[in-house]
C-alpha cells in the first residue's frame, strides 16, 4: 500500500475487470482510501449494478475479496476481477440450497450403497 504523506490517509489505485454475463469486460482504474471495507468500496462502484439486481464477486489472484476486508490488505496496482451476477429473489435462493443438500444427500446415499457387497 501507498506511504501516507504529510499525515494524509494512504489510497490505493485498483486495475478493475469487469466481466458480465455476456462476457464483455469493461475496465477502470480506481483510487481509493485504503482504510475503506471492500464491501463500502463494492457498494459505491457498483451502485447503479446494484440497484438493477446485480451482484458483483470480486476476486483477486483466485480468491474471493471479502466484503470486511480492507482496500488496504490489496496491493497498490493490482488487477481486481469483479464478475457481475444477478440477485435470485431470497426465496430463489433458499430452494436452490434445499435442493443441492437434498441432491448431496442422494449422492451420498448412493455411493455409500453402491460401496456394499
Amino acid at each position: 500500500a501507498p506511504v501516507a504523506v504529510g499525515g494524509e490517509e494512504p489510497m490505493v489505485t485498483l486495475k478493475i475487470r469487469i466481466l458480465d454475463p455476456s462476457g464483455a469486460e469493461r475496465r477502470a482504474d480506481v483510487r481509493i482510501r485504503g482504510s475503506l471495507a471492500f464491501g463500502a468500496f463494492k457498494a459505491r462502484f457498483f451502485a447503479e449494478h446494484f440497484a438493477a439486481g446485480w451482484k458483483p464477486k470480486c476476486i483477486r489472484l483466485g480468491r474471493q475479496i471479502g466484503d470486511a476486508e480492507l482496500v488496504s490488505s490489496i496491493p497498490d496496482g493490482a488487477i481486481v476481477h469483479c464478475y457481475l451476477q444477478k440477485s435470485l429473489p431470497v426465496d430463489d435462493e433458499a430452494e436452490l440450497s434445499m435442493r443441492g443438500a437434498a441432491g448431496r444427500s442422494a449422492a451420498a446415499a448412493s455411493s455409500s450403497s453402491s460401496s456394499l457387497p
